[in-house]
């Protein structure tokens, strides 16, 4: 291809970006509803829409969702010729959030693994307490201090 035609090709490229349609806008997190799994966003017109969800199809069973934080910036798209938008990039994530099959794992500061009211941290400060009751006769009992040390220090990342 001559310089020429390149140059024409370029040009061409930048009127259809002028003209063509607009599909992603950036915006701002102004807050987050993690019961509706929405953000209220701002964009760049002021414009402010308070129902932008955070999942672009809203139906029960297994999901994944990337929370994004208060005053970062997202992408947000616009559902075909509806007025309904859905986040579909986040500048910066405060939880990361997956479900499947009753299974709950979420990820912030701390590492959540939940199924029904039961929890990974409960289960394994459970045994830690159960463990520490043996009394053992001949040999070695469990070392106490050292299993709730332990149970201490495995509440530090899970919760």
């Amino acid at each position: 291809m001559s310089q020429v035609e390149k140059d024409i090709k370029r040009e061409f490229e930048k009127l259809a970006g002028l003209v063509g349609p607009v599909t992603v806008y950036p915006a701002t997190v102004v807050s987050v509803n993690t019961d509706d799994m929405t953000v209220e966003a701002e964009f760049s017109t002021g414009l402010i829409l308070d129902d932008v969800r955070l999942r672009s199809v809203v139906s029960a069973g297994n999901k994944c969702v990337l929370i994004p934080s208060v005053g970062s910036t997202i992408l947000v798209s616009r559902i075909e010729n509806s007025q309904e938008f859905f986040v579909a990039a986040v500048g910066s994530v405060s939880e990361v959030r997956t479900e499947i099959d009753g299974l709950t794992v979420s990820i912030t500061d701390k590492l959540e693994v939940k199924k029904g009211a039961d929890s990974l941290s409960k289960v394994l400060s459970d045994l830690i307490t159960e463990i520490n009751k043996i009394v053992v006769l001949y040999g070695t009992s469990p070392n106490v201090a050292a299993l709730t040390a332990i149970d201490e220090r495995q509440k530090l990342f899970l919760q």
